[in-house]
This record gives structure tokens, sequence and C-alpha cells, in this order.
């Protein structure tokens, strides 16, 4: 009985000690230093909120070297970010911004904006990685009025609509008329 008392002590307490972690990341995201969910960011700045949280983000998880991370904004207002996996076969790779998409799914929330960003090392500049036709394929199904950020060689931040990217996307072809 009483080792059943201090399990139930060690689970409450670890819940406990979960949604106070999850609070102080919401809070930190409202002063600038998000680095996983928020909500009710203002739409004039998705974009740009979008890449400061992704950079920020990578610049704490991975202070030396190479890092990357994708970002995706919902309607309902929730910032994701997610990174790639480390992985020993290559073949089960899956691109850093899958996470977030899964996420929203999980979430039951429709992706609004998406972004991937790299870098070389910590000295680097951040680079805008367009999604790759998988991870268009993936933000298609919330539609083609999904603005994902491209890659832009004088380093501007480039959000386009999906159907700006793939104009000759394959589902043209099952529409109605």
């Amino acid at each position: 009985m009483e080792q059943q008392h201090r399990n139930e002590q060690y689970r409450n307490n670890k819940l406990t000690n979960t949604r106070n972690e999850m609070n102080c990341i919401q809070s930190d995201f409202k002063k600038g230093n998000s680095h996983y969910m928020t909500s009710h960011t203002e739409p004039h700045n998705i974009e740009q909120q979008l890449f400061d949280a992704a950079a920020n983000f990578v610049k704490q998880r991975y202070p030396q070297g190479w890092g990357g991370a994708g970002a995706v904004y919902t309607e309902a207002g929730s910032l994701l970010i997610s990174v790639a996996p480390e992985v020993i076969n290559d073949a089960t790779h899956l691109c850093m911004e899958t996470g977030a998409y899964l996420e929203a799914h999980k979430l039951n929330e429709r992706v609004t904006h998406s972004l991937c960003i790299a870098r070389d090392d910590e000295n680097s500049e951040f680079k805008v990685l367009t999604p790759c036709g998988v991870c268009q394929e993936r933000l298609f199904y919330w539609g083609e009025e999904v603005k994902a950020a491209v890659y832009d060689p004088a380093g501007q931040l480039v959000f386009k609509r999906l159907d700006e990217i793939q104009p000759y996307h394959w589902s043209k072809a099952y529409r109605d008329k």
C-alpha cells in the first residue's frame, strides 16, 4: 500500500512538473523566447515570428555546429516547432518540419504557414529551405492557400502560397469545374 501511494505521488509530481514546464515555455514565447508552442500570434507578424521562433530554438537546441528546425503556424494560433530525428538508417529520415505537421494533425488544427531553416554552423546565417515535394504534398492537405517560406538568394524572408510554388499541382485535375 505504501509503494502504491509513493507511485501515485510520483506520477502527480511528474504531471505537475510537466504542466509547469509547458506554462514556462508558453510564457517564454510571449516574451520572445519560444521553444515549442504558443497561441495568438498577431497576423501581420506571423512570418517573421515563425522565423525568429525557429532561429531561437535552433540556437538553444544546437548551440554549436549545424542546426535546423521546421516551424508552422496554425489557424488556431499555435506555433509549432520540430526537428529532424537523428537516425541510423537514412531511409528512415524525416524532414525537419514533419513533426510540426504531425503535431498540427494531433491538435486538429489547420496549418496556415510553414517554414524550414538551417545553418551550417553557429557562425553562419540561417537559410530558408523551400519545402521538398513530399512536404509540399503534406501541406496541400490544408489547402493551396497555405503559405510556405521559400529560398531567396538575397536572403530575404519570402513566403509563397502553395499554388504559387506548384501552379500545376496534380490535384487541379480532380477539381469540379
